[in-house]
């Protein structure tokens, strides 16, 4: 008998991914507002910058406020853009609301859920404990979960 049952939460509860897109278009608009013709390249641009740079804040290379300003100022250095710290923050901190107030369940995870009743349900997740505690908050499951667990 199965008693408890474990989830990811990225690209699997949540469709992290859209939620990514969505949030760096809202930052590439912000910085570049004219910039329609590279608004594409930059998307893609972004998801690979996003898995490049926490590759080094899980290896520990980073820290999770350095992966950002560095995933940041490598996307628009290309456009010519640089950032001090505080501005790189700032624009960080509207992306990172922008993208945690995006995140949305895949269609089918309440019918999940309702199905798995009996059992204890968890998510297990490598992403940043606050902003992983928070979508779970925003999207109305935390109080579904019997336990979260981040590992960062």
């Amino acid at each position: 008998m199965i008693r408890a049952v474990l989830f990811d939460l990225d690209d699997t509860l949540i469709d992290h991914d859209a939620a990514i897109r969505d949030a760096a278009g809202v930052l590439f608009d912000k910085v570049i507002p004219d910039g329609k013709h590279e608004f594409k390249a930059f998307i893609e641009q972004w998801i690979s910058l996003n898995r490049k740079w926490y590759k080094k804040f899980f290896a520990k290379q980073v820290t999770f406020q350095e992966s950002g300003r560095g995933k940041l100022r490598e996307a628009f250095s290309k456009y010519g853009y640089q950032f001090l710290h505080t501005d790189a923050d700032a624009l960080l901190s509207e992306y990172w609301e922008h993208y945690v107030s995006m995140c949305q369940l895949y269609y089918d995870v309440y019918e999940c859920f309702a199905q798995l009743q009996k059992c204890k349900i968890g998510v297990v997740t490598n992403g940043q404990e606050t902003q992983q505690i928070e979508k779970l908050r925003r999207c109305g499951i935390l109080s579904v979960m019997d336990v979260v667990v981040t590992k960062v």
